[in-house]
């Protein structure tokens, strides 16, 4: 079964997860608790618990903490069965893509969504006059002030692309930026780089 804490306030998120984990192991002491993040992630551990029993306990609690950012696709390939499963799958996210949220609302037990207050959505033109003059180190910054006021990495590099594109009609720097980003993207989705680190690494040479 899947329990999901997923929303753009990490602190309610995390807060809440931790609990619920908690008190979940306090219930049950012979329950076994596996915690996998992009560092420790291990799809055999994953797999092997699918069914009812694994080698270990009668019953695990595992935890897929912020995965669904460079482990989609195998999370998505596999919801159905970690929603039948015996065994507990505990889903904790921030902001997710309008396809994975669905598959996780639909197939999660029960969903605990906790969202920061909309923010302005007027651009930073910070941003953009950084992106005009080829300034990496200003637009770093920039992004690392949206970033402490709430706003999601990939909201931003959507923010931060479309001002690429815009530019390439009167900077041929512009259309070499713009290939930059895509491919820093792909890479990104399959998992060859994190997301968030090579968003700022990109920034940084703009």
């Amino acid at each position: 079964m899947i329990y999901a804490f997923i929303g753009t306030d990490q602190d309610k998120v995390r807060a809440k997860a931790s609990a619920w984990i908690e008190a979940g192991r306090a219930k049950d002491p012979s329950l076994t608790y596996l915690r996998l993040t992009e560092d420790t992630f291990d799809e055999g551990a994953v797999l092997e618990n699918l069914g009812g029993q694994s080698l270990f306990a009668k019953r695990m609690l595992i935890s897929l903490d912020g995965l669904c950012k460079s482990k989609e696709d195998f999370i998505l390939e596999h919801i159905k069965s970690l929603a039948e499963s015996e065994n507990v799958f505990a889903i904790i996210e921030g902001k997710l893509l309008a396809k994975a949220k669905k598959a996780i609302e639909t197939n999660a037990t029960k969903v605990f969504s906790y969202d920061l207050p909309a923010k302005d959505s007027k651009p930073n033109f910070a941003i953009w006059n950084a992106i005009d003059r080829g300034d990496g180190i200003s637009l770093w910054k920039e992004y690392q002030k949206e970033r402490k006021a709430g706003a999601e990495p990939e909201m931003l590099a959507g923010f931060i692309h479309s001002k690429l594109r815009r530019n390439i009609p009167k900077d041929k720097n512009a259309a070499r930026q713009s290939k930059r980003f895509i491919d820093f993207y792909h890479e990104a989705r399959r998992g060859e780089v994190d997301f968030e680190e090579g968003l700022e690494l990109f920034l940084l040479k703009i």
